[in-house]
């Protein structure tokens, strides 16, 4: 399992490795390398990258073409100095890293611990965690991935999370005195 990479699906899609930046090139890759990411370290079946990848409505060619645009999305990383990012195993493929290197794993732990921790009392401790969450919070998920039940499903689920880390925010705020922030906060969202 690689560590010598980071992955963010907060925003729009970013890989880096050793060697810096990946340039990862069209929405196609990108949906795959999200898909992966979503779940980074179980195997993704190949069924569920073509649903991400069109939907219902997939092309009869859709097993050859998954496994080009696979093909492709390997070169890519390999030249990068990624090698082996991406595994084959039956029934799919899996990205071969640990969680806690993709952005929204890291985000979605976060703002559960914040929520434990504001639900314990401990309103300091709730509102550095749940500060270190938004902070992760670069825009829309998935933003530049192909359009699809899968993407629009994740992307939505990601924003749930963020609205909940918001409002958990203001509450830890709130109870630590912090009123103007949590108005002026409110007043840039509103």
């Amino acid at each position: 399992m690689r560590d010598d990479v980071n992955v963010l699906l907060l925003g729009s899609l970013e890989v880096t490795g050793a060697l810096g930046s990946v340039r990862v090139n069209g929405t196609g890759h990108r949906t795959l390398l999200a898909r992966l990411a979503a779940h980074p370290g179980e195997t993704v079946p190949a069924h569920a990258l073509i649903e991400a990848l069109w939907g219902e409505s997939f092309p009869i060619t859709a097993i050859k073409t998954l496994h080009s645009h696979l093909a492709r999305l390997r070169r890519d990383l390999r030249s990068a100095g990624l090698d082996g990012l991406i595994a084959t195993r039956p029934p799919g493929y899996l990205l071969d890293i640990q969680p806690e290197l993709v952005d929204a794993v890291r985000f979605e732990v976060l703002a559960t611990q914040g929520r434990h921790q504001l639900e314990a009392g401990d309103t300091t401790t709730a509102a550095r965690t749940l500060t270190r969450a938004k902070r992760l919070w670069r825009g829309e998920p998935l933003g530049d991935c192909r359009r699809s039940t899968w993407s629009q499903q994740e992307s939505a689920r990601l924003s749930d999370i963020f609205i909940a880390v918001q409002e958990n925010l203001f509450t830890a705020q709130v109870a630590l005195g912090e009123h103007a922030e949590v108005v002026t906060e409110l007043g840039a969202l509103v």
